[in-house]
């Protein structure tokens, strides 16, 4: 059976990005982000310190939530640096404007040996099992349960179809410590 296509209105995401919870008296608005897309950074191994590692968010359509809610625009890039204990360093949540498809790729790896991606992420809707991944349906003409699609040395693509979906990528670094370099004893000649 094939998923219902909900199309961001951008009035109404404009709407819910103004939409907020206040908590207690003097409260600030929280502004609530349609489609939620985490990029994580995990490290591995021995990291130079005062390493930083740069994930590129790119998106053809600019449909990134600029963050200001006052423009139904969007951008079509946004970054977020990780330190060396893969901490951020900014915002690292994204929202979006509209539909489109985006990919996650890091344009600076901080030195690392490998680079890898995985994706995780749900429509966040109740119904019957569908195959997982969008490329997996395409040619039987349904659609998936999963944002995540391909992933690969080039990074990772997220389809942006829901205001309901989240998504989370995590970008993993591995160092691999030096080999210890060879030591040469010379012989000692006794005479």
């Amino acid at each position: 059976m094939r998923r219902p296509r909900l199309l961001f209105v951008v009035p109404v995401i404009g709407a819910l990005a103004s939409f907020g919870v206040l908590t207690g008296a003097g409260a600030q608005e929280v502004p609530t982000l349609a489609a939620p897309l985490t990029i994580q950074k995990v490290v591995s191994g021995p990291v130079p310190a005062g390493t930083t590692f740069t994930v590129t968010l790119t998106c053809p359509e600019g449909n990134i939530d600029s963050g200001t809610h006052e423009s139904e625009d969007g951008l079509s890039e946004a970054t977020v640096t990780f330190n060396a204990a893969g901490n951020a360093l900014g915002d690292n949540v994204f929202g979006f404007v509209g539909e489109g498809t985006c990919t996650v790729h890091e344009t600076a790896t901080g030195g690392a040996t490998t680079v890898s991606y995985a994706c995780v992420g749900d429509f966040n809707e109740d119904e019957e099992e569908l195959p997982p991944t969008k490329d997996d349906v395409s040619a039987a003409g349904l659609e998936a349960t999963t944002p995540c699609g391909t992933v690969g040395a080039g990074g990772v693509q997220v389809f942006i179809e829901e205001e309901e979906q989240v998504a989370t990528v995590t970008v993993t670094n591995v160092f691999v410590a030096p080999a210890a370099e060879a030591v040469v004893v010379a012989p000692a000649f006794t005479g």
